[in-house]
């Protein structure tokens, strides 16, 4: 009986509406107030303040809801634990990633997880950081690998720091601005910037531009926006286009006729790394992955 109330509490704080939730619920609005009215008295705190339209959430309430979302998002990794006990035969192993670890870490490192598990299936999925780590908060990744800065620490997951990344700008052999000696931030102001941005995500202009570090002055200068990298670097190494990528992917960019500006002009590096529940190593071939991965930033 709990759990219902508690469902109907978390649907009323992220509606702010008891209309709206009882909509969403498929219920009465006077059964859904009785809901909350009887969590307050279990309770004996107000979760909300009854408004003309609306309700708002106090700060009791807000320190509910972090926590019945906590509760919700390890009710689906126990779901998950129980899949994998009852089809231990069957394995499967979900990654979100950054697209430095897709292209520059992975090959390698899933050339060597097959062999010691070839009946594994992988699925690996590309996005920001902060959409990655909402995603496996809920149980949909065995790992991340992404950007850690931003990420908020949490009772039993583990942030391992593996390696610094930073952007830097690119554009064809033949460009222009490598006929520039000294070729600094101003000169990059008289091109047009493509970039890449994943296809689940839209985002602002800042918003995007804070992802590639891109200075203030620069951001009315971005043209094209890819979600494929692949077409990103197709369309760069035939246009005068300027793009911003991790020096990382450099031995692809090459393959595009594509190479550095000036080293120099690099932005400034932030920590990248994994993200996994301890819980997960219990899974014979997560770790597996998880060492595989630790044993190829050691030799790269």
């Amino acid at each position: 009986m709990l759990h219902k109330y508690l469902e109907h509490f978390k649907t009323v704080a992220e509606t702010s509406s008891i209309l709206r939730a009882s909509e969403v619920l498929h219920i009465s609005q006077p059964a859904l107030s009785r809901s909350i009215k009887l969590l307050e008295e279990i309770l004996d705190t107000p979760l909300f303040i009854r408004k003309n339209k609306g309700v708002e959430i106090t700060e009791y309430g807000n320190i509910l809801y972090k926590q019945v979302c906590s509760m919700g998002n390890e009710f689906n990794y126990a779901l998950q634990e129980i899949d994998y006990l009852k089809n231990q035969n069957i394995r499967k192993l979900t990654i979100g990633s950054g697209l430095v670890w897709q292209y520059s870490i992975f090959p390698n490192v899933i050339q060597q997880f097959t062999t010691q598990f070839p009946d594994t299936q992988i699925r690996i999925i590309t996005g920001f950081s902060d959409t990655l780590y909402e995603q496996f908060l809920k149980g949909q990744f065995d790992i991340i690998f992404c950007d850690l800065g931003s990420l908020k620490p949490m009772t039993g997951i583990v942030f391992e720091h593996l390696m610094n990344t930073c952007f830097s700008f690119f554009a064809v052999w033949s460009h222009p601005i490598f006929s520039r000696e000294n070729i600094t931030e101003q000169d990059l102001l008289d091109y047009d910037i493509a970039i890449f941005s994943h296809s689940n995500i839209l985002s602002t202009q800042n918003d995007i531009s804070d992802r590639h570090q891109i200075d203030v002055r620069l951001q009315r200068n971005i043209k094209y926006i890819s979600s494929s990298m692949i077409n990103l670097l197709e369309v760069v190494g035939s246009s005068r286009y300027l793009t911003p990528i991790p020096p990382s992917l450099q031995h692809i960019a090459e393959q595009f006729g594509l190479k550095e500006i000036n080293p120099k002009l690099r932005r400034d590096a932030f920590p990248s790394g994994m993200v996994y529940r301890k819980a997960a190593l219990k899974k014979p071939h997560v770790k597996s992955y998880i060492d595989a991965v630790r044993a190829s930033i050691k030799t790269s």
